[in-house]
């Protein structure tokens, strides 16, 4: 029997990479990377597409290696986790706390496929 947890996705970086260090002093850098799906409707000649975010962590040395940016393609290899965190929720008044759970991709590699073009701000 096989039991996985593999995700491979390939998307582009919707900001350059946030990084951030635990209470422990362990670096990481988070990333927001982008995939999305067309396909045309049954009934019409007309595309459809959703667009997926995604929240990939990536950790240690590897990290404070990553050369992408906003807008460049990528091909992240990982593996999902959830997690849960306390919220609060206002009700009028009242705040009522809630368990949240979060989904994230934990990046065993990242690798740029293509760098985004970066044009002028003046045209």
């Amino acid at each position: 029997m096989i039991d996985t947890n593999e995700t491979r996705l390939i998307g582009f970086l919707g900001a350059d990479p946030e990084l951030k260090t635990t209470d422990k002093g362990t670096g990481y850098a988070v990333l927001s990377v982008a995939t999305s799906a067309s396909w045309k409707k049954a009934d019409s000649n007309e595309w459809e597409t959703r667009t997926e975010w995604h929240r990939v962590v990536v950790w240690g040395k590897q990290a404070n290696r990553l050369t992408v940016s906003k807008g460049d393609k990528v091909l992240v290899i990982g593996e999902i986790r959830y997690r849960e965190y306390d919220d609060e929720v206002a009700k009028g008044k009242t705040k009522i706390e809630v368990k949240r759970r979060m989904a994230e991709i934990h990046a065993a590699g990242v690798e740029r496929l293509y760098k985004a073009e970066k044009t002028d701000g003046g045209e």
